[in-house]
């Protein structure tokens, strides 16, 4: 009477089991690998105005004037 409903179980709970541990294994993971990675608003100014000046998108005056400023040498011109 016990035994008649309930042989299917015994086979799935293990795996559901599995699957919850690998879930919690994956979760950890994935918070551990984000809190290793930078923020994404913490972004180099000096690697920024770079890739600006190798784009074209600022001319080599205004590189260097930025660049300046970047490192703490202010200039009153641009």
């Amino acid at each position: 009477m016990w035994h008649s409903g309930w042989g299917g179980w015994w086979a799935v709970m293990p795996l559901a089991m599995l699957a919850v541990v690998g879930g919690l294994l994956w979760i950890l993971f994935r918070l551990s690998r984000a809190s290793k990675d930078p923020a994404p608003d913490a972004v180099d100014p000096e690697r920024l105005l770079d890739v600006r000046y190798a784009c074209g998108e600022i001319d080599d005056n205004e590189y260097r004037h930025r660049l300046a400023v970047l490192r703490g040498a202010h200039t009153a011109t641009p």
